[in-house]
């Protein structure tokens, strides 16, 4: 959806600041919304593994 989103020369960090600004979206609203330590170390784990296929395809 964000590469759909992307325009030319905006990084996806510029298309998260952009979108989160048009939906007047605030990520610090769910800032600690999850508590449970093994789910988080399961999605930081997940994180790494997206951000390290990513950097793969390149």
């Amino acid at each position: 959806m964000l590469k759909g989103e992307k325009r030319e020369g905006e990084s996806f960090s510029d298309v998260i600041d952009r979108l989160m600004r048009r939906e007047k979206f605030n990520l610090k609203d769910y800032f600690g919304a999850i508590k449970d330590e093994e789910l988080l170390r399961g999605l930081e784990e997940d994180s790494r593994w997206i951000r390290e296929l990513s950097r793969s395809r390149v």
